[in-house]
């Protein structure tokens, strides 16, 4: 009986701990969404993000498959479907993970660490999605939910070609950067005139010398 007593308080710590645990995840994904920030992508050369998705994936499944169960045992409590809630978490658990690794955690880390900097980026095409309204896409970001530019003026809008500059202020840290003002710069390719014809070179003649 005693050990019974004994067992009883520890789960419930566990489960109060890894409740707190997906109230913090939560948190974090619902902060980033509203978080402008620009993910320096070279942090990713090891591909570590990914690395850490799959693993944290893989323990939470096998948290849910295991025969002892306390998942599964809520889930059987609650009258809900074992298999629809499998499902769910295949699906949801991967790109929480990868919005975590990817967003997330480069976006606390910066928050941290940041100072005051500029940026200057290349403007790929103009966009309007129900998170970034009035925004750009830039060059050379490949990431998850990156590389993009929110809330310019019509102004700006209105003259935007592929190639244009937009020097960014705000603050800078190794991962990323944040900014709350920016300047346009219209790119202006140099234009080097075609010769018809090739200017004449002057010959020496050495003979005699």
């Amino acid at each position: 009986m005693n050990e019974n007593i004994k067992i009883q308080p520890q789960k419930k710590k566990v489960k109060k701990i890894l409740l707190i645990v997906i109230l913090l995840w939560v948190v974090l994904i619902l902060w980033v969404s509203f978080y402008d920030i620009i993910i320096n992508e070279d942090i990713f050369i090891y591909q570590w993000s990914t690395y850490l998705t799959i693993l944290l994936t893989l323990l939470i499944l096998y948290s849910f498959l295991k025969s002892n169960s306390t998942i599964k045992k809520e889930m059987k409590k609650q009258g809900k479907n074992i298999f629809l809630t499998f499902i769910a978490f295949i699906l949801t658990v991967p790109l929480l993970s990868k919005i975590t690794f990817e967003r997330g955690l480069p976006a606390l880390l910066h928050h941290i660490t940041k100072t005051p900097s500029t940026m200057s980026v290349k403007i790929e095409k103009s966009i309007s999605y129900k998170n970034c309204r009035k925004g750009v896409l830039l060059i050379g970001y490949e990431y998850f939910a990156n590389g993009k530019v929110c809330g310019l003026s019509d102004e700006v809008l209105s003259q935007i070609d592929y190639n244009d500059t937009l020097e960014l202020i705000g603050e800078k840290s190794i991962f990323g950067f944040t900014y709350y003002s920016y300047r346009f710069i219209k790119y202006k390719p140099i234009i080097v005139p075609k010769y018809l014809k090739s200017p004449k070179q002057e010959t020496v003649n050495l003979d005699g010398i």
